[in-house]
């Protein structure tokens, strides 16, 4: 079922739109949160959790999203308004895809100043600046890389204008491209990373990864690893809704889903083994965030080609992901304006540049200017991860799994033996994960753990 043809370009294949959805949701989320998430709260059993997560709720809503971008090949928007009106809702829940856009804006303005911070900690590695450096050196180098306006300025427009450049020449000569290459590029860094981490550090680091330890799970642990599952496959974003969008006729959505999953999940486990046996066999504890790629890794890996490699292989997977956060925004101006992808791209590009510098200065010129105790980053950060995204994707879940008729979501489906599971995930456990998700966003958990302790 095709509901509205705008754009008849398609995929090559569909390993290749796996290869892009892949090099879309790998990103820096994976690479610093979930290995330390996983250390933090039993190794092994929170991976459990977590691959129970990504089956039982990720999954479910990532085939939701390509099935709903296959059927309305046209912008966020406009495909949801367009299944709400051929299955007789009103048009109005297509203001949903509007959050989604939102969020890619948001999430891509201060996303892309710190991927330009890896685009310059790589040629820094590279040309030998940070070699012999401590800790407290790295630490030094770093902020006075994020205290100085113009060098963040020029790194950031760097970054937007090479992703920009990807998305403006369209599916098959930009984003393909820039997926297969880049995606291969990465891969090959990792496994070089690999080898050199297989020393001291490895052992411990496996260990600290995979040992399980369910005492030190807990609640906490259980809900962490449903918000980094729904995270780390950027369900709150459009980016499956759009690339769907392009998706051939007869694709199993179920196959390409569970091959994009596992990919991103293998890249984020062996990047975070990597990662973890150099920081521990350096003698150091693993940290989350900024720390480790910006201080830790370099300290550990004592500025040498290992860091080099690993910063080349962050600024890849970040370009792409970068691709896949402007792709619905471009796609979304083309369709309302009626202009060119050219136009449409530098247009948002120029936007969320613009939008990223309220992040760059909020480290040096800005640092001072606050909202309730916030920089402009932090309620950037906050609304997008804390409530736009989560909420977007409670939404989806319940428009596809309760409002739209099943002889319409048959109709647009191509793994009929499939097609009652995913209807049930969908309804389920799908939608009570997205909850609990969202919740423990806006912090209702962490309330009620301080409400139940002073009681």
């Amino acid at each position: 079922m095709s509901l509205l043809e705008v754009n008849p370009t398609r995929w090559s294949s569909p390993a290749t739109f796996v290869m892009a959805a892949a090099a879309a949701v790998i990103g820096l989320g994976n690479v610093w949160r979930l290995p330390f998430l996983a250390g933090e709260y039993g190794g092994g059993a929170f991976l459990l959790v977590y691959g129970l997560a990504l089956g039982a709720m990720a999954l479910p809503l990532l085939v939701g999203e390509l099935m709903l971008g296959r059927g309305a090949r046209t912008d966020l928007v406009g495909m949801i308004g367009r299944w709400a009106q051929t299955s007789g809702l009103s048009r109005r829940w297509g203001i949903i895809g509007y959050l989604a856009l939102l969020g890619a804006v948001m999430v891509l303005s201060y996303y892309s100043v710190i991927a330009g911070w890896s685009m310059a900690y790589f040629l820094r590695s590279a040309a030998g600046l940070l070699e012999g450096l401590d800790r407290s050196g790295v630490r030094a180098g770093f902020v006075e890389l994020a205290s100085d306006p113009e060098k963040g300025l020029g790194w950031h427009t760097i970054f937007m204008v090479a992703a920009t450049a990807c998305v403006a020449q369209g599916l098959r000569r930009g984003i393909e491209s820039t997926a297969r290459w880049m995606l291969v590029g990465a891969v090959l860094a990792l496994l070089a990373l690999l080898a050199v981490a297989a020393g001291d550090g490895f052992t411990a680091a496996v260990q600290y990864l995979f040992r399980p330890d369910f005492a030190a799970l807990g609640w906490r642990g259980t809900i962490d690893a449903f918000h980094q599952a729904f995270f780390s496959l950027s369900l709150g974003v459009g980016v499956m809704l759009a690339y769907g969008a392009y998706l051939p006729e007869g694709s199993s959505l179920v196959r390409v889903s569970l091959a994009v999953m596992l990919l991103d999940t293998a890249f984020a486990l062996l990047a975070g083994l990597a990662i973890i046996s150099l920081v521990l066999g350096a003698g150091m504890a693993p940290e989350s965030g900024l720390p480790l790629v910006f201080e830790l890794l370099p300290a550990a890996g004592a500025g040498g080609w290992t860091v080099t490699l690993f910063f080349f292989m962050l600024m890849l997977v970040t370009l792409t992901s970068a691709v896949g956060l402007l792709e619905p925004l471009v796609v979304w101006l083309m369709a309302r304006l009626q202009v060119s992808r050219v136009v449409a791209a530098c247009s948002a590009g120029a936007l969320i540049w613009f939008i990223g510098l309220g992040t760059l200065l909020s480290f040096n010129v800005l640092a001072d200017v606050r909202l309730l105790d916030r920089t402009l980053f932090d309620w950037l950060s906050m609304l997008s991860s804390r409530f736009l995204l989560p909420a977007f994707g409670l939404l989806l879940c319940v428009f596809i799994g309760r409002f739209l008729p099943l002889a319409a979501l048959r109709d647009a489906w191509a793994d009929k033996p499939w097609f009652g599971l995913w209807h049930w995930l969908l309804r389920y456990p799908t939608r009570i994960g997205l909850i609990v998700v969202l919740l423990h966003s806006l912090g209702v958990f962490e309330f009620l753990e301080r409400l139940w302790g002073t009681g």
